[in-house]
C-alpha cells in the first residue's frame, strides 16, 4: 500500500519550508555571484600587446622552394685556351 503524506503534518511542512527556503538561498547565491563575475569582467582593462605581431604564410617557405632555379644535371664544359 503505498505511504500518503499528509500536508497537515507539521513534521512535513517544516521539511518542505526548510527545502524551499535552502533552495531560495542557493538560487539567490548563484545569482549574486554572476553578477558580481560580469561587473568585475565590465572593469577590466584590456591589455593592447606589447608589440607588432608578424604573421609568417606557412606558403611562403612552398613558394620560395619551387621558385628556386633548377641546377643543371651536367655542369658546362670548360673551353680550351687557344
Amino acid at each position: 500500500m503505498p505511504v500518503r503524506h499528509d500536508l497537515r503534518d507539521p513534521e512535513r511542512r517544516r521539511a518542505q519550508r526548510s527545502f524551499r527556503v535552502t533552495f531560495a538561498l542557493v538560487a539567490l547565491l548563484h545569482i549574486a555571484l554572476v553578477a558580481l563575475l560580469a561587473i568585475f569582467a565590465a572593469r577590466a582593462e584590456v591589455k593592447q600587446p606589447m608589440g607588432d605581431i608578424t604573421w609568417l604564410d606557412a606558403g611562403a617557405f612552398t613558394d620560395a622552394l619551387t621558385a628556386a632555379p633548377e641546377t643543371p644535371e651536367d655542369p658546362p664544359e670548360e673551353e680550351e685556351p687557344t
